[in-house]
Parts: structure tokens; C-alpha cells; sequence
């Protein structure tokens, strides 16, 4: 998500790559304030669960936590504690795939398990 101050950036993967956001398959969506970003999370995360192939334990288990996670949140039963975990986690995988020097892990490049 890029906010509304960096509307003039330029459309490309380095530009992009430097608000923080990523160019992916090459679509757009533009909100406005009276969007509510969890709802755009949990449709996006969704997506990516049914689309999943489920053959690593990262996607088969992963995205359908995260997605209870948000519809908690949206039904207002979300607790503040089970996302600061998710995000730490997050965050510490991140962390080491950054500390590694050959390039950054592919959809599987972590072990997988049968279905």
C-alpha cells in the first residue's frame, strides 16, 4: 500500500520498492480514507489461501491463521496480542532471511510437507 502523499511516484519495481510497497502481478486498486485496511487485508489473504497449492506448512497453515486472525478483528474479537505475535514472527523471518547472503528464499525454498 502506498499512502496518499506518495501518489506521484513513479510506476516501477525500484520506485515502488521504495515506498515499501512491491509491484506484483501488475494491478492497481485505489481507496480512499473510508476504506478499512483490514477488510483489504483479510480479502487479499483470502485470496492467497484459496490460491495456495498447500504443499509447504508456511501456506497450508500460515495463511488460514492469519485470515482467522483478521476476521476476528473485523467481528471485533481480535485481540492485540495475538497480532503483535504474527507480526514479530514475521518480522524475525524476515531478519534472517536478510542476514543470509545468497538471494531471498522462493515460494519453497523451506521445507515441504505432504498434503
Amino acid at each position: 500500500c502506498v499512502p496518499a502523499e506518495k501518489l506521484d511516484t513513479i510506476i516501477d519495481y525500484a520506485e515502488l520498492g521504495a515506498t515499501g510497497a512491491i509491484m506484483g502481478s501488475g494491478g492497481m486498486v485505489v481507496m480512499d480514507e473510508t476504506t478499512c485496511m483490514v477488510n483489504m487485508a483479510k480479502f487479499f489473504l483470502d485470496f492467497t489461501a484459496k490460491e495456495s497449492c498447500g504443499k509447504c506448512i508456511h501456506c497450508r497453515l500460515g495463511t488460514k491463521r492469519m485470515l482467522e486472525i483478521l476476521d476476528r478483528i473485523v467481528k471485533g474479537q481480535g485481540e492485540h496480542r495475538e497480532a503483535r505475535r504474527a507480526v514479530l514472527r514475521h518480522q524475525g523471518r524476515r531478519a534472517l532471511r536478510s542476514r543470509s547472503d545468497g538471494p531471498e528464499p522462493g515460494p519453497h525454498d523451506h521445507p515441504v510437507l505432504p498434503r
